[in-house]
């Protein structure tokens, strides 16, 4: 389990914004399977700050299925 740095901009970083990703092994016929819980800013005027998380979520998970 982990959860990646997600204060992209300065404005954020009095906000408490996480993902937690897990990881869990299961059965080599199915293969590991990724779980990712998102507690993004709730903020209207915050939409370019979650959409470089999205990315940033999207990179590491590819980075770990490597």
């Amino acid at each position: 389990m982990w959860e990646p740095d997600l204060n992209v901009r300065p404005r954020t970083e009095d906000f408490a914004c996480g993902t937690l990703i897990a990881e869990v092994l299961a059965p080599e016929s199915i293969g590991p399977l990724m779980f990712v819980n998102h507690l993004p800013n709730w903020q209207l005027t915050f939409e370019h700050e979650r959409e470089l998380r999205a990315v940033q979520r999207l990179t590491t998970l590819s980075a770990s299925t490597i």
